[in-house]
């Protein structure tokens, strides 16, 4: 399941910008738990399924199909724009230049 992989792999990219000291996480329940990784990870698994769940209750409906693709967007956007983030961090980490 797609949404389910791009979940993980949103989580992968947090919990390696929470190593790095480049993560500052403005939700504050979020914030809290990201005290200690299990309790983010048990917090991030907990909701996506929860979620994935909901949307494959709702698959065959019109507003279903809508919600899914939003979101399978919303995750891809998301993680290019940590693809991102952990491109300029090498480069500046490196000293290569990013032009």
């Amino acid at each position: 399941m797609i949404l389910a992989f791009l979940n993980a792999v949103d989580l992968e990219f947090t919990l390696l910008a929470l190593t790095h000291g480049l993560l500052f996480e403005a939700n504050p329940i979020a914030s809290y738990l990201l005290s200690t990784q299990a309790q983010f990870i048990t917090y991030k698994v907990t909701f996506a399924g929860l979620g994935i769940f909901m949307l494959l209750t709702s698959r065959r409906t019109t507003m279903g199909e809508i919600a899914a693709l939003m979101i399978c967007s919303f995750y891809v956007i998301l993680v290019y724009q940590w693809m991102a983030c952990f491109s300029m961090f090498q480069a500046a980490y490196s000293g290569d230049s990013l032009l």
